[in-house]
């Protein structure tokens, strides 16, 4: 059996761990997991929604943009 977390699991553990008060409530933890995989969710339906294109390539290219610009504005406190 793999006890290895998966790749959205390891990347809210690393959100978790950057920007959640050690002192959080238990429900603030569960909502935000929560929300963090709601979104990888969308994200994950919306790129397999159909055969890959050049189009869908592009797409990745804007997400990966979006995605390190949102990575960008946590760090600087935004």
């Amino acid at each position: 059996m793999d006890l290895e977390p998966g790749i959205i699991e390891r990347g809210w553990l690393s959100l978790e761990e950057a920007v959640i008060p050690e002192d959080a409530p238990a429900l603030q933890r569960s909502e935000m997991r929560k929300a963090f995989f709601a979104g990888a969710l969308h994200l994950f339906c919306c790129l397999l929604a159909k055969e890959p294109s050049v189009n869908d390539l592009e797409g990745l290219a804007r997400v990966h943009d979006e995605l390190l610009a949102f990575a960008q504005g946590i760090r600087q406190g935004n």
